[in-house]
C-alpha cells in the first residue's frame, strides 16, 4: 500500500484543526465573533494559510457545517440500514437518532440559540437554504434508500419524498413543535409518500 503523501496528511490535519478551533469559538462566543485571524492564531498558522484552504470566512463556516452534518448523516444511514423493508420504522429510528444527536450537539445548540434571539444567523443558511452543506447530501441519502426499499416508486417521487422529509426534519430541529412526536409523525408521512408497504427492498 502506497503511503499518503505528507503534504496531503498535513493539509487534512490542518483542516481538521482549523475546524475544531472554529467549532470551539462558535460554541464559546457565536459565529459572529469568529474571524479567520483568530482561528489561525488558535491553530498556529498564518491567516493566508487558512484563506488558501477555505477561501473565505464564509467557506470556513460552510466547511464547519458540512463536517457536522456528516455525523448526523452517518447516524441516519446506520438507522435506515437497520430496518430493511420497513420504511416507517426506519424513518422513525433515523429521526430519533438525529434528534438525540442534536440535543447533545453544542455547535447546533449555539447556532439555534443565536438564531432564536436574532443575535447571529450567519451559519443558519448553511443548515436551511443553501443546498451543499446539508440539504442536498441528506436528500440524496434518503432518496437512494427509499428507491431501494420501494422499487416500484418512480425516481422522481423518491426524490420528492426525500426532499419533503429532510426539510420537515430541519424545520422540527429549528423550531420544535410543542408536544407531539415528530419522528413518529414523519414516519407515518414517509409511508404515505411512498405508497405504504407495497414493495420490499431490492436487496
Amino acid at each position: 500500500m502506497t503511503a499518503e503523501p505528507l503534504h496531503r496528511v498535513y493539509r487534512r490535519e490542518l483542516r481538521e484543526a482549523a475546524l475544531d478551533a472554529a467549532r470551539d469559538a462558535v460554541v464559546e462566543r457565536g459565529w459572529g465573533a469568529v474571524r479567520i485571524s483568530g482561528v489561525a492564531t488558535r491553530v498556529g498558522v498564518s491567516r493566508p494559510t487558512l484563506y488558501r484552504e477555505f477561501g473565505s470566512r464564509e467557506g470556513l463556516g460552510r466547511a464547519l457545517v458540512q463536517r457536522e452534518a456528516e455525523g448526523f448523516l452517518a447516524a441516519v444511514a446506520e438507522a435506515l440500514a437497520a430496518h430493511p423493508g420497513r420504511v416507517g420504522d426506519a424513518v422513525e429510528a433515523a429521526l430519533r437518532a438525529v434528534f438525540r444527536q442534536a440535543d447533545a450537539n453544542p455547535l447546533l445548540a449555539a447556532v439555534l440559540t443565536a438564531s432564536h434571539t436574532g443575535a447571529d444567523t450567519g451559519l443558519l443558511p448553511h443548515l436551511t437554504t443553501e443546498p451543499d452543506a446539508v440539504l442536498e447530501p441528506a436528500r440524496r441519502l434518503v432518496a437512494a434508500w427509499l428507491a431501494g426499499q420501494r422499487p416500484a416508486l418512480p425516481a422522481a417521487e423518491a426524490d420528492e419524498a426525500a426532499d419533503v422529509l429532510v426539510r420537515l426534519t430541519l424545520s422540527h430541529l429549528l423550531q420544535p413543535s410543542p408536544g407531539g412526536d415528530a419522528p413518529a409523525a414523519l414516519a407515518r408521512l414517509a409511508e404515505r409518500l411512498t405508497g405504504g408497504a407495497a414493495d420490499g427492498p431490492t436487496g
